[in-house]
Order: structure tokens, then sequence, then C-alpha cells
């Protein structure tokens, strides 16, 4: 490969996982603005779930710890395919007028991410999550998080 295509793989993760916090932090915050100036019971219980999932999205993309404590619960977080659809339909919330121009502006970066991720998933390098299911990490000193008595996740002994 030449050297700038080199570049581009190798700054893309940090890209995505930069324009999905930065989403996920507006989305969090138009819900907030939303609750604060008054809407509806039912768009206050919308926006209860919008602000609960930007801040799943970003302990997915800051701590590696909450995202190993969140794929016992929710599975789909530790693969990009799972996280790009989610973030798709995520995004797809906030795009009507209710959630304001920073929602509107959280929800369309949320839906780039997603469609990022999706696209890195299918076209992207091929890339095993290390010490899950894969057999190939058991001389690299891996294992997996059920296996593990006190760490928090995958990790080397």
């Amino acid at each position: 490969m030449s050297d700038g295509i080199q570049q581009i793989f190798e700054y893309a993760p940090f890209a995505l996982k930069i324009v999905t916090l930065g989403g996920s932090v507006l989305f969090s915050l138009s819900a907030v603005m939303a609750l604060v100036y008054g809407v509806s019971y039912t768009m206050g219980i919308l926006c209860v779930y919008i602000f609960t999932l930007g801040l799943v999205n970003v302990v997915c993309e800051v701590s590696p710890f909450g995202l190993n404590k969140l794929m016992t619960v929710l599975p789909f977080m530790g693969d990009l395919r799972g996280r790009g659809v989610l973030y798709i339909l995520e995004g797809l919330m906030t795009l009507g007028p209710t959630m304001g121009a920073i929602g509107q502006a959280g929800g369309s970066l949320l839906l780039i991410a997603g469609a990022a991720s999706l696209c890195w998933s299918y076209f992207g390098p091929s890339q095993t999550p290390i010490g899950y299911d894969d057999p190939s990490t058991a001389s690299q000193g891996f294992r997996r998080y059920e296996d593990q008595e006190h760490d928090a996740g995958y990790g080397q002994f």
C-alpha cells in the first residue's frame, strides 16, 4: 500500500472515535436542553432515553473498562457493525424539529459515525477482537472475560 493510504488506515479509527464522541455529547446535551426548556411528557421520556444512550456511547468510546462491562449486557456493542447500527438509529431519533439545532447536529454526526462504522467493518482491514473467541490468541496470554475473576475485561496476565 502507498504511504498515504497506510496513514488513512492508521488514523481512521481515532477519527471515527472523535466523531462519535462529539456526536454523543451533542446528542446528550440536546436531550438535557429539551428537558430544561420543557417538553411534553412523551418527549420527556424520549429525552431521558436519548441522554442515557448518549452516555452509553461515551462509555463505549472512552473507557475500555466500561465497554467490557457493557459487553456483558449488550454483546453487540463490541462489534463495529452493532455499534454502527445503534449509532444510525440514535442519529435518526434527533433529526426532528423538536430537538433543535444541537440535537440535529449531534444526530447528523452519529449518522455519519454509524455509516462509517459499518463501512469500516465491511471494507476496512480485517480485525478479530483480541481475546474474544479467537483461538490464535491462546498463546499470547489472553483469556476471555468470563474466565477472569478479578480483572475487568480482556487483557494480558
